[in-house]
């Protein structure tokens, strides 16, 4: 199992909901972008979802 399988398959594990998983999962790709060489220097901000939303002034309802 990679690295990254291990981390998908801990976090469906732990989870409680769907919503809970793609929290998750938004926040590990956030992690890998700022980090990742190849990609933290293409982006100023990554954003999860709901910051972003709230930040144009639409809902942040996940509706999956």
């Amino acid at each position: 199992m990679t690295p990254l399988q291990s981390l998908l398959a801990h976090s469906r594990a732990t989870s409680q909901t769907e919503r809970e998983k793609g929290t998750y999962f938004e926040e590990l790709i956030r992690t890998y972008f700022r980090n990742e060489p190849k990609y933290a220097d293409l982006y100023a901000n990554v954003w999860l979802f709901a910051d972003w939303a709230k930040l144009q002034g639409v809902s942040a309802k996940d509706t999956g």
